[in-house]
């Protein structure tokens, strides 16, 4: 019976060229390993697949894909390659525009894009395409303007946009906007008409708006409609910014949240606060569609906004927290209705405010990243604010880590790894907090050995690790190499020769080891030497065949050997007597099926479970008798011929790795089902199985390690990611 106490981790998993093993530390392994201050630098840029180098915005989706918003282009990572989503012109479902301003994910695990021109889409995931949302002139229920500045979710699941030309919602049905405006009208003065004439606005045009002086407008769509469009596009479009931006036009006070809205910041009750481009702060009461305004004063004490340049708005912790474009942050206490100003550098745009921690607060400037500490309530310029974020993440490195690279974003994902933005690509501080890393080190001959590894076992003291070249190497559980193998021409007692294809720990025998061209072995537990299991080949109880692929011992203790062109041999121990079985060909359903194995288990009642490249079989050793499977369709077989690996669960099922995922057995009803492993697009192939106490399977494939609920079904793919250091 395999050894369940030490939990044979990735016995298959690690035939790759980059020399790592993870450990799954605590839970799995029967001794923790600690993995603190271990962590890589990824790097992604242009050269290595992005869209573009100038990131503005990063995000992780339900399924664990990171979002990597770019001056060019949206772009997906799984941890091991980029897809680019650009804009497709004539295909309604790409992405509406290609310069991304910001990416949101909304509680229903929706991925919303904002663009500087082109609108706002969301991500439709099971169909991989976008639904976009844009200005039509002559639909109501479309945006208000596609220069979009905003984007916030509020507690109704309604998603607020901000844009250039007022305030959008797009409701939780998610297939129509609705425009916020208010009712005002024209107030075309004498003042106003020399203001126009001083700001050299043509004649033509004072005249047709004087000619509707006093005219009343339901929303400045209808103004739109009635009096711009009336206008020469080319001559609006030359004053459109002297008429909107320098308040020639003179509407009621209202009319203003009609106008530029800078940010949003979405509250508990469902009304939203917005920032105005110099027009300060907005409440909107969306119950009673009502404003409440919030301008600089000339003595900017604690009742007053700093400024009327509002650019970002964060609500945190019943604080909110305003940014400006000229480097001023404010900090108004909602409840007491206070202002607490401060100042990052002169001309320093905060385009970004976010919670980073319980008591850190995150700005996003045009000089790179600041942070507000609320335990010492002081903001830091960018080289202080990594350096207390690297010591608050444990995370030992240079302070020139990142040079003088302007922070443009940051993100914490699901595993802490820090992803950090800048105009030159992207990088990720990737913290090993589930895994720890063994790996080769030319410098250190006590380091994992050169060499590709292929099996691996432990115990409750140490740790087995078997090479592609003939070498094995144990390790304490304080990863400190206490011995290793190599293979030694006619050496009986030293390791076998070949590629050391499997390791087995039982509790009487110890530690077992089969190789490609060795045999089967049996380490001695004072760890002085080996002894090979029937290697004589002038006895007849010989095995008849040196490549052993798989061993597992039953509960008296036979060994069960799968051979690789030698079918499957039992061998006694006590005895010293071996016995064989070959395949027959010719009635494979009630014999051993095939000669070639590859994996070899025996269950809670010593039935002795053997695969191949071929189909199953199952021994019964009280009835001696074979029942041998091939895939097919029924619940009556297995669904892929090539099984890997077995394992028996706490609740008696067998779980068989295969490459098309997992067949499960169960003995109640000797039934089979089917379970594909399909994670992040990646249709995976199984090649071990372990189980934790809490029930979760994890599952080594071509891909990573898989975690697998029993009882729910949800899967989790970690990675190993390609460190440029």
């Amino acid at each position: 019976m395999r050894f369940l106490a030490c939990n044979n981790l990735i016995n298959k998993l690690m035939r790759s060229l980059n020399l790592y093993i993870f450990f799954l530390v605590s839970f799995l392994l029967p001794f923790s390993i600690a993995a603190q201050n271990d962590f890589g630098v990824i790097s992604l840029n242009s050269n290595k697949g992005l869209s573009n180098n100038i990131i503005t915005s990063i995000t992780q989706d339900n399924q664990g894909f990171m979002w990597i918003g770019t001056e060019h282009g949206l772009n997906k990572f799984n941890g091991y390659e980029i897809t680019i989503y650009p804009h497709v012109p004539g295909v309604a479902t790409s992405l509406t525009g290609n310069k991304i301003n910001e990416l949101m994910l909304d509680s229903r695990g929706g991925l919303w894009v904002t663009t500087n021109f082109n609108g706002v889409s969301l991500y439709d995931v099971n169909k991989d395409q976008f639904k976009n949302f844009h200005n039509s002139t002559d639909d109501i229920s479309s945006l208000s303007l596609d220069m979009i500045n905003s984007i916030a979710e509020d507690v109704n699941e309604n998603v607020w946009v901000g844009t250039y030309f007022g305030l959008n919602s797009i409701d939780s049905s998610r297939k129509k906007a609705n425009r916020y405006f208010t009712e005002f009208s024209l107030n075309i003065s004498d003042e106003i008409v020399a203001c126009m004439k001083k700001n050299n606005i043509p004649e033509n045009i004072i005249t047709f708006l004087r000619s509707h002086d006093k005219e009343k407008f339901s929303n400045m769509a209808e103004f739109r409609i009635k009096i711009i469009n009336q206008i020469d596009q080319v001559e609006y479009l030359k004053h459109e910014k002297k008429l909107f931006c320098w308040g020639s036009l003179a509407f009621t006070e209202e009319s203003q949240s009609d106008e530029k809205i800078m940010a949003i910041a979405p509250d508990s009750e469902g009304n939203v606060w917005l920032g105005l481009y110099e027009n300060g702060l907005a409440y909107y009461n969306t119950s009673n569609k009502t404003y409440r305004y919030y301008t600089a004063q000339q003595n900017k004490g604690e009742n007053s906004v700093n400024a009327n340049d509002v650019n970002c708005l964060s609500l945190i912790s019943g604080n909110l927290f305003i940014g400006g474009t000229s480097g001023w942050l404010d900090i108004y206490n909602v409840s007491k209705k206070k202002f607490k100003h401060f100042n990052t550098a002169p001309g320093n745009l905060i385009f970004k405010i976010k919670k980073w921690n319980k008591n850190d607060v995150i700005l996003l400037t045009d000089l790179g990243l600041y942070l507000y500490s609320q335990e010492h309530d002081t903001v830091y310029d960018q080289k202080k604010s990594l350096e207390i974020i690297f010591a608050q993440e444990n995370i030992q490195k240079s302070k020139n880590l990142f040079g003088d690279k302007v922070i443009t974003a940051i993100f914490k994902d699901n595993h802490s790894n820090i992803w950090l933005g800048t105009k030159n690509g992207l990088f990720c501080i990737e913290k090993t907090k589930d895994f720890k890393n063994l790996t080769f080190d030319e410098t250190d001959n006590t380091s994992i050995y050169r060499g590709d590894v292929s099996a691996l076992a432990c115990d409750s003291a140490n740790i087995y690790i078997g090479y592609i070249n003939s070498t094995l190497d144990i390790f304490d559980q304080n990863n400190t190499l206490k011995k290793r193998f190599n293979y030694f021409l006619n050496n009986p007692y030293n390791l076998g020769q070949g590629s050391i294809q499997t390791i087995a720990n039982d509790s009487q025998l110890g530690i077992l080891l089969g190789a490609f061209g060795g045999g089967a072995q049996m380490l001695k537990k004072d760890f002085s030497g080996f002894e090979s299991i029937a290697l004589d080949k002038n006895d007849v109880n010989h095995l008849g065949n040196h490549d052993v692929r798989s061993i597992d011992t039953d509960s008296e203790g036979k060994v069960w050997i799968a051979l690789h062109g030698g079918g499957l041999s039992c061998y006694n121990p006590k005895t010293k007597e071996l016995k064989r079985f070959k395949a027959d060909y010719g009635n494979w359903r009630e014999s051993l099926h095939e000669n070639w194995l590859i994996s070899v288990f025996c269950d809670a009642h010593d039935n002795v479970w053997v695969g191949s490249y071929s189909g199953l079989s199952v021994y019964n050793q009280n009835k001696n008798t074979f029942s041998s499977y091939k895939a097919g369709s029924s619940s009556s077989t297995i669904t892929n011929n090539t099984i890997n690996y077995f394992h028996q669960s706490l609740d008696g099922k067998i779980w068989i790795a295969t490459n098309a995922g997992i067949d499960m057995y169960n003995p109640k009803d000797s039934t089979f089902s089917y379970i594909q492993i399909l994670v992040k697009d990646f249709k995976l192939s199984v090649f071990s199985i372990l189980e934790d106490k809490h029930q979760n399977l994890w599952l080594g494939t071509n891909k990573g390690i898989v975690k697998y609920s029993i009882n729910s079904g949800e899967m989790k793919l970690f990675q190993h990611q390609r460190r440029t250091a």
